[in-house]
């Protein structure tokens, strides 16, 4: 009759400390390669020579009227939309809308630019 072998219980300890002992150095390099490579970046400073770094930025400052600031600001964007002479997007869509199926077709000039043209011509 034939014999069975069966196997081993045991696990063999040296390809497993070997592993982690591998492992572990590997570890162990790449912190060192990394300490070093920061350790030379410290050295340098953070700008070119010659050139100043940037100011500071400013502290904030704490808004005593917040509602008041912010209805200020919202009435100069009003005021930089108002002058640069370009139409609100309600009134624009408004428009668009009156002219239903020629919603699409090229503008034509309006008299306003009409007579800035000709007046920039006239001097």
């Amino acid at each position: 009759m034939t014999e069975i072998h069966h196997e081993s219980d045991r696990v063999a300890a040296r390809p497993v400390v070997l592993v982690i002992a591998s492992v572990f150095a590997v570890v162990l390099l790449a912190l060192a390669v990394i300490g070093f490579v920061y350790d030379l970046q410290l050295g340098r400073p953070p700008y070119e020579p010659g050139t100043a770094p940037s100011p500071p930025f400013p502290w904030h400052r704490l808004e005593l009227a917040p509602r008041a600031e912010l209805a200020r600001w919202r009435e100069r964007q009003a005021s930089k939309l108002h002058q640069s002479g370009r139409v609100p997007l309600e009134q624009a869509m408004r428009q668009i809308e009156h002219r239903g199926a020629r919603a699409y077709d090229a503008l034509e000039a309006s008299p306003h630019k009409m007579e800035n043209n000709t007046q920039e011509g006239q001097r």
